[in-house]
């Protein structure tokens, strides 16, 4: 086995990697480490079958086209902008009229404009993964070859515990000849299925420029 070394924030560095696509595995990380963190809300109204939540304290977004940094993507009016944006994080999204299924989810979108070092998707996907596994707090339950619109990509679908509850992130990768982007979605374990079939028009909808 080639010998790795611990690098910041818990993520590992492997010698053998070339370090421009190192560089991009730990920014993509460091970003889907702070979603994880903190990405999925306070749960503790959305699990209670009891409470309404109103829609009427929500303003559902338009549809609309929205243009980030290198790619488009269409919003539905079901989503809307986070109340929270996070530094490097170019579009977060979260439900607009949240309810006991997505109250945590959120999708984070964006790009890492640093060049692709001539790997294929796959070849970043198998890195991405390779760095989940290594880190003792996360658990890789799924991975393959996607796609995000008409682009080719490779998705990490990942789990791990935080303040008593388990969260899930569907981590997605493409690129294309001078870019990386990531897709992100995260939401609790429970509400997971649900946040991903309501996501799923805006990841069909992602378009490079």
């Amino acid at each position: 086995d080639l010998q790795q070394v611990r690098y910041r924030n818990g993520i590992y560095r492997n010698p053998s990697l070339p370090p421009l696509m190192m560089k991009k595995i730990i920014i993509m990380l460091s970003l889907a480490l702070a979603l994880t963190a903190c990405g999925a809300a306070d749960s503790s109204v959305a699990d209670d079958p009891d409470v309404m939540i109103e829609t009427s304290a929500f303003e559902a977004a338009e549809p609309v086209i929205y243009s980030g940094s290198g790619y488009s993507i269409e919003i539905p009016d079901t989503w809307k902008k986070s109340d929270v944006q996070q530094e490097g994080i170019d579009c977060a999204l979260q439900p607009a009229y949240p309810h006991n299924d997505t109250e945590a989810a959120t999708l984070l979108i964006f790009q890492v404009n640093e060049g692709t070092g001539g790997s294929s998707v796959a070849e970043i996907g198998a890195l991405l993964e390779e760095q989940y596994n290594s880190m003792a707090d996360y658990t890789v339950a799924d991975s393959g070859a996607c796609t995000a619109g008409s682009c080719d990509g490779y998705f990490v679908t990942i789990k791990r515990e935080a303040e008593g509850m388990t969260l899930c992130t569907k981590h997605i990768v493409t690129v294309d000849d001078s870019c990386l982007y990531s897709i992100i979605l995260t939401a609790a374990e429970e509400q997971f299925d649900s946040a991903q079939s309501e996501a799923q028009a805006i990841i069909d909808s992602f378009t490079i420029d």
